[in-house]
């Protein structure tokens, strides 16, 4: 089972993690927050989940955008799922976004601890850009409904399943392209 959001009472907290329980489901998740507290109970939370070998962890975020972040981070050689999601949920979106952007490698490893010149480097060589989604090429159909809620559209339910049914038919350029033709033609609408 993957897991995008978790949504419940806040149990119990410490520095760096948080019990969160689903009523619904009779389960409570715990949650590595790297610092970030919860000023709301019930809250959700975006996690990603991620497996290895030995364990699996949940690490929770504020907001969907920066769970890709962390994400795309562990693109650059030595930075596993750990470093990427402390860097981003210690020194938050904007922050890591702001160093990687003016290419500034001291910044970005100031942001967290165990982030050394090299790795902060590797991070700023992969050249991410998550500040304009209508540069961003979706990679599949969550993706690309998830840009498109980013620039603010209200998509219908049919929208998504139209989105979704042609990326999923055609996982390379058609889905992309249908996108790309759907931010031009509200681009001009002006919405």
């Amino acid at each position: 089972m993957k897991m995008a959001v978790i949504k419940g009472e806040v149990l119990h907290e410490e520095a760096d993690r948080a019990i969160i329980f689903n009523d619904s489901m009779g389960v409570g998740f715990e949650i590595v927050t790297n610092g970030r507290s919860f000023t709301e109970s019930p809250t959700a939370v975006y996690v990603w989940h991620v497996i290895s070998e030995n364990d699996q962890v949940l690490y929770g975020f504020p907001n969907r955008k920066s769970v890709l972040l962390a994400q795309a981070i562990t693109g650059a050689q030595g930075v596993g799922p750990a470093t990427a999601c402390r860097l981003v949920q210690k020194g938050g979106f904007e922050a890591v976004m702001g160093a990687i952007i003016s290419k500034d490698a001291k910044q970005l490893a100031a942001l967290t601890k165990g982030l050394g010149a090299k790795k902060a480097k590797a991070i700023i060589a992969l050249d991410l850009n998550f500040g304009d989604p209508t540069q961003r090429v979706p990679q599949n159909g969550l993706e690309a409904i998830y840009i498109l809620d980013g620039l603010g559209h209200k998509l219908t339910i049919d929208q998504k399943k139209t989105i979704s049914a042609k990326a999923y038919a055609f996982p390379d350029a058609p889905a992309n392209q249908f996108v790309q033709e759907f931010l031009k033609e509200h681009r001009e609408k002006g919405d």
